[in-house]
């Protein structure tokens, strides 16, 4: 095999295994955040005293891998340049703390666990019931309201809440008076949303305690 041609498949086989590796360290950081564990937290534990060498050492990567991928679509005149771009954008996203990668994952993928405690609660079935998503507070009387906890400490608290009004999505001082007349709305008024998930969910957390409406 000529030379050069060695040259290029080791440099292709390097380019995949450090994208590849690269990719699956950004999604592993975001998904763990999503599952428990506060991004910074995650991070500490990873790379302690030495985390700015892991922070450099990642951007680095990232960084040839954006100037590899342009190189390959505009000096090799490759569509697969398109396709690093790509993984470069997803990673960065990844653990970009407002774009919310691993959380959308947890939550999609088991959406439909949620969707029936919805369709239950708007029906009036509250009690007895056994279901696989992790319901926290339950409210029947409509507009229903639930929120579905992932973690916390004490009594603050993330997961996903679930507002057929809406309401948690605006500043405590504005929301309806109904609402925070509710239990419900009462417990969630030191709460607020991060994201929308659609369909009347949102990606919320705080404080389950009144006294910030």
């Amino acid at each position: 095999m000529p030379k050069l041609s060695l040259y290029v498949l080791t440099k292709g086989k390097v380019l995949h295994w450090m994208g590849s590796i690269w990719l699956l360290v950004s999604l592993s950081v975001s998904l763990a955040a999503a599952y428990g564990f506060p991004r910074l937290m995650v991070a500490f534990a990873m790379v302690g005293q030495s985390r700015w060498i892991y922070i450099s050492l990642w951007s680095t990567v990232a960084v040839w891998l954006l100037f590899r991928a342009l190189t390959i679509l505009l000096l090799e005149r490759r569509l697969a340049g398109l396709r690093w771009i790509g993984i470069v954008v997803l990673g960065a996203l990844a653990v970009w703390p407002g774009a919310f990668v691993g959380e959308r994952l947890r939550f999609y993928t088991t959406k439909y666990a949620y969707d029936r405690v919805i369709r239950d609660a708007e029906a009036g079935l509250c009690t007895d019931r056994k279901w696989s998503a992790p319901v926290d507070l339950l409210d029947c009387e409509k507009p229903v309201v639930v929120t579905f906890g992932w973690g916390g400490f004490g009594s603050s608290w993330f997961g996903v809440v679930y507002d057929a009004a809406d309401e948690i999505a605006k500043p405590a001082k504005e929301r309806s008076a109904p609402w925070k007349a509710r239990e419900i709305g009462n417990m969630l008024s030191c709460s607020g949303v991060g994201t929308g998930l659609g369909g009347h969910y949102y990606l919320a957390g705080g404080w389950l305690y009144d006294g910030c409406g």
